[in-house]
């Protein structure tokens, strides 16, 4: 029990986020040995590189670095007092794979290095081709376990959600690296952002574009800016406003510091009225009243401060916009030039009405009703079914009358008749259906 409990103490990593297998002894033997042959049983070995790939990924996102040493790992990864054997092939692979590159190749300038490799190798690349590709990188080199590797997602996970914390309010933004740290210490998200982070994070962003770094010519403060789009340079005018707005802010500072102190000094002099110490009292009321002039001194210098600072962005506005319409000008005289003119604008829009109308007589033609011999208008169809119409129910009528009348003669017939052994046709009639009626004056017909 004592032993788990020293183990605990002691893990890279919170407890919740250990793999379940740290605290079984017979497998970390096996995952702290070193690599047998790949060939031997390559699925054990893959299996044993990603253990040790994810863990050293976590360790790195939950410390919020982003660099490391083989040297480091293997004091990081300790366990029971024994380092792992096999941390400098996890490192060779994870170099061929390109997932790491050492400090030096990170801090030079890119080209077709690990830039191109670091956007695409989680997607792109698969391990195979990495392997087979770059088998010969570092293969039979002794590495220096004190060789310190920057892991590319890492340090690209961390400089975005910088990005995204400092770009919070602001689409564009000059800062220094020291207000960028305080701001990381203040997120709990990165309040283990160490500089050397900070630094590898700035140059990832830079080497993409997403910000560029300037040294001030007056503290040799590193400035730095971010934005969401591509940039190039801090401009003279950008570095200008940044003093200035920082001059404002130090200004600021130094008015409410003043205030603090005069309402002190004024406890005092009522502290020393109330003792009866006028002499006393006199004097930090002089010292009050010296202090009400420095702080309408800087309060003054505050006001034209800021008011050169308005003019400045008012006047960099203005500027950018003179060069839109400048812009919008060369556009339009490049129409122009094109043969973009009110006379041959006002030939296409006749040639269109023209075209416009030509199409409706078309149309207008199209649906005109041709002549024909048979034709024939819808009131004379109408005419004949009404006539039908008419005709059906006159017809109708008068087969029903005729037959009735001829049912009347023969049922009057077979009242006459007296046939013995019949039953009597009115009673017969009577009771019988229409049908059976029919049969029964058929019957009499033919007797």
């Amino acid at each position: 029990m004592l032993q788990k409990s020293e183990l605990n103490a002691n893990l890279p990593l919170p407890p919740e986020k250990m793999p379940d297998c740290w605290n079984q002894d017979n497998r970390m033997n096996a995952l702290f040995s070193p690599f047998r042959s790949k060939s031997a049983n390559q699925q054990d070995w893959i299996s044993k590189y990603k253990f040790w790939n994810n863990l050293i990924y976590k360790w790195l996102r939950h410390t919020e670095r982003c660099s490391f040493s083989i040297f480091d790992l293997n004091e990081i990864f300790k366990r029971k007092g024994c380092s792992p054997l096999c941390l400098t092939t996890v490192t060779e692979e994870m170099l061929r794979n390109r997932e790491i590159v050492s400090e030096e190749e990170f801090l030079k300038e890119p080209s077709n290095s690990w830039t191109i490799w670091s956007l695409d190798i989680f997607i792109k690349k698969p391990l195979t081709w990495s392997y087979y590709k770059m088998k010969d990188y570092v293969i039979g080199q002794n590495i220096d376990i004190n060789t310190r590797y920057v892991h590319l997602k890492t340090v690209k996970e961390i400089a975005e959600l910088i990005l995204s914390n400092i770009l919070n309010e602001n689409e564009n933004i000059l800062i220094s690296t020291t207000e960028i740290l305080e701001k990381c210490k203040k997120e709990e998200s990165h309040s283990d952002v160490s500089e050397n982070t900070l630094k590898l994070a700035l140059i990832w962003l830079k080497h993409h574009k997403k910000a560029v770094m300037k040294k001030s010519s007056i503290n040799d403060e590193l400035l730095v800016k971010f934005s969401t789009q591509t940039i190039h340079e801090i401009s003279e005018l950008e570095e200008t406003l940044y003093k200035l707005l920082n001059q404002e802010n130090k200004f600021e500072k130094e008015i409410e510091l003043l205030e603090k102190e005069k309402i002190v000094i004024m406890d005092k002099v009522k502290t020393c009225l109330a003792k009866g110490l006028r002499q006393v009292a006199k004097t930090h009321l002089r010292k009050k009243n010296e202090i009400e002039k420095t702080i309408e001194k800087r309060a003054q210098i505050l006001g034209n401060l800021r008011t050169l600072i308005l003019s400045i962005q008012d006047t960099h506005s203005s500027s950018n916009v003179i060069d839109a319409f400048k812009l919008g000008s060369n556009i339009l005289f490049q129409f122009e030039e094109k043969g973009l003119t009110e006379y041959k604008v006002r030939n296409v829009i006749d040639d269109v009405n023209e075209a416009l109308e030509n199409h409706k007589d078309v149309q207008s033609t199209l649906s005109e009703i041709l002549p024909s011999a048979d034709f024939e208008s819808d009131s004379d169809l109408e005419k004949e079914l009404s006539e039908l119409i008419n005709g059906d129910d006159v017809h109708e009528s008068t087969t029903s009358i005729n037959n009735k009348e001829e049912l009347n003669d023969i049922e009057q017939q077979l009242r006459n008749l007296d046939v013995t052994g019949l039953p009597s046709p009115q009673k017969s009639l009577k009771t019988s259906t229409p049908i059976q009626k029919k049969k029964v004056l058929i019957q009499a017909e033919n007797m």
